[in-house]
């Protein structure tokens, strides 16, 4: 992970209610009752072709995200981005980035490509300066993310960091790690940044091949530079980090104010390649 700053992620259908008998209209009264019929009352059967009722999907969560957010959207197609090998993981590592590419052919979405060469588990740190503010406080990453092998990639990161105005640069660091299997979040201590496990499950081993995920992460910190990393939402499912507060500040001597996001995909093998996709990528804060 590190310096260049750190911190960024679905169809309803509606029942079809099968008609049942109202129940059986009273008569006219008259002199004599009819005679009882034995004949069983006809069962409605459905129309060939036409599926059975199902049960009502849930409604979506309803968005964490304030409307009063200051929002940088669209941020894969900046031309700004920088690419460099993360020296704090093993190895080597080389890559570069295109916008617009359609992993899934012209049909589909387009994405910011990133392609990594690596050796030994080494990993690439994609980055971008996309804005300024010492004052906000929360923080969301948003993107959809797309990985061609899955089983390439050990870690994948999405950081953003933030130069508070005493200069003093906070890192909101997160990763879907293999190792742990958890969301991990970083903090900071005497002998540098480091990472640790969560009490949420991730696994990019598991995001299946060329599949778009819209993963969603919410951190704030306060004045001393500690941060409190709040929830996950992962294709629209939240879940909530416990006991994730931790000291991440660092002084870099960066501009006051800086604004920069990271994304980072580390190899799982001796050697590969690695191709991964952002689409949709915004920052909110406030």
């Amino acid at each position: 992970m590190r310096h260049l700053p750190v911190i960024a992620l679905f169809a309803l259908t509606l029942p079809a209610t099968a008609a049942t008998p109202a129940g059986i209209a009273s008569a006219a009264l008259q002199e004599q009752a009819p005679a009882a019929s034995t004949s069983a009352a006809p069962v409605p059967t459905p129309a060939p072709g036409v599926p059975p009722p199902s049960e009502p999907a849930a409604p979506p969560a309803p968005s964490r995200i304030p409307d009063s957010a200051i929002r940088a959207l669209g941020l894969e197609t900046s031309i700004a981005w920088q690419g460099v090998h993360d020296d704090q993981t093993k190895g080597s590592s080389n890559g570069q980035t295109n916008y617009p590419i359609f992993p899934d052919g012209r049909d589909g979405l387009a994405g910011r490509q990133f392609v990594t060469w690596y050796g030994d588990k080494g990993g690439e740190r994609y980055h971008l300066t996309f804005g300024r503010d010492a004052e906000a406080t929360h923080f969301v990453y948003e993107a959809n993310v797309y990985l061609v092998e899955p089983a390439e990639v050990e870690n994948v990161e999405m950081d953003m960091n933030q130069v508070m105005s005493d200069g003093r640069t906070v890192i909101f660091g997160v990763q879907c790690a293999a190792h742990s299997k958890s969301w991990e979040y970083t903090y900071v201590n005497n002998s540098g940044t480091h990472w640790h496990p969560s009490n949420i499950h991730c696994n990019p081993h598991d995001w299946g091949k060329k599949k778009w995920h819209k993963v969603q992460i919410a951190s704030h910190r306060d004045e001393g530079g500690n941060v409190t990393y709040d929830w996950i939402s992962f294709d629209g499912v939240y879940s909530d980090f416990q006991n994730a507060t931790a000291f991440s500040a660092e002084a870099l001597r960066w501009t006051p104010g800086e604004l920069l996001l990271n994304f980072q995909i580390d190899g799982a093998h001796k050697s590969g390649v690695m191709d991964a996709y952002l689409n949709n990528l915004a920052i909110y804060r406030w």
